[in-house]
């Protein structure tokens, strides 16, 4: 037992010294990734202490700069109960998101899909092999652009042509992912650890709103780390960190938090959570404090992104709120094939 605990403490230490070595996607982020799990991995699919779990996060980006990127994500995901199989088990996931970008209205939104199966190794380690597949349907906004062609003598003229344009202004196309996530635990406490990968875009579906023209989507790598050590019986540390490579583009957010426990009776606790995090890209670009209330069931986080990059000019150093909710469901099985569930 004690080998075991020592070579998950090992992988913690291996993990720390991993992401503070990455310095500075165009896809979606979020400052509270850990509670989008599905978007980083869908190898976190029904890794969670549960059977059914539903989450919802909002995230209004540089509204203060008339640019405001906006994101809605949902999902849901659970186990598949077999009492047959004792050495793992099968789970499912459905995402839905849809993001407004820019003036442009460049709007996203797709519905994935995905499915796990967790492998038990022993009552301490559990690996999970994900996949994920989705359709997407990408629209250009372009009634509100406006170009430097609209200039005449000088004055800008709406009506004026842009000089700019589209063989369409829609896409639709199927887009696939596949992940892997490591779980560690030590049973009778909450310390654990969830470490993997994620790809996205495997069939690098194009973007390009041209025609006899080709813009494919960049492979988007997701990297992340999250460790929860229990200190005390009312107080629990946690890090998290994340790596987005997407093209020539990476982007790694690093965090500290801390829970403290308000309540402790068993099915009945309540936590507050303290957290503070920093996003890189080539550069510092946000300061991230954030404050979640946690109940057995459910969880309301909220986070605000302080722009410290040079785009704070124009912003105000307004990066923009981020509001998370999420809802577990226990369910009770009926007395025979009764089990609790092995992760916590």
């Amino acid at each position: 037992m004690k080998t075991k605990q020592r070579r998950i403490h090992y992988l913690w230490v291996l993990g720390c010294l991993f992401f503070a070595s990455v310095l500075p996607g165009q896809d979606i982020h979020f400052s509270q990734f850990y509670n989008a799990p599905l978007s980083i991995n869908p190898g976190l699919t029904g890794i969670f202490g549960g059977d059914v779990r539903f989450a919802a996060t909002y995230r209004n980006q540089w509204s203060a700069a008339s640019v405001p990127f906006v994101t809605y994500h949902l999902s849901v995901d659970g186990k598949i109960f077999n009492p047959r199989n004792e050495k793992g088990f099968f789970s499912w996931g459905l995402t839905l998101y849809h993001d407004e970008a820019g003036d442009i209205s460049l709007n996203t939104s797709q519905v994935n899909g995905s499915f796990s199966y967790t492998l038990q190794l022993d009552p301490q380690n559990f690996l999970t092999l994900g996949i994920v597949a989705g359709l997407a349907y990408n629209r250009l906004g372009t009634d509100g652009t406006t170009t430097d062609m609209q200039y005449v003598d000088g004055k800008f003229v709406s009506s004026a042509p842009t000089g700019e344009q589209f063989s369409n202004d829609d896409l639709l196309y199927p887009d696939f992912g596949v992940g892997l996530n490591w779980h560690g635990q030590i049973p009778g406490k909450r310390s654990r650890l969830n470490v993997g990968a994620g790809l996205f875009h495997l069939n690098r579906p194009d973007q390009n709103f041209m025609a006899n023209d080709e813009a494919p989507l960049p492979m988007r790598l997701s990297l992340y780390f999250l460790p929860t050590v229990q200190l005390s019986n009312r107080t629990d540390l946690m890090l998290t960190g994340s790596a987005q490579v997407q093209g020539n583009y990476v982007e790694a957010l690093a965090g500290l938090g801390f829970r403290v426990f308000l309540k402790n009776d068993p099915s009945k606790e309540v936590a507050l959570q303290f957290s503070g995090a920093v996003r890189f890209n080539e550069f510092s670009d946000a300061i991230i404090p954030g404050l979640e209330l946690q109940h057995r069931y459910w969880a309301l986080g909220a986070t605000f992104d302080i722009n410290v990059s040079d785009f704070r000019v124009a912003t105000n150093r307004n990066g923009g709120p981020e509001i998370h909710f999420r809802y577990l469901i226990h369910k009770v099985r009926p007395l025979k094939f009764f089990k609790n569930c092995p992760l916590i």
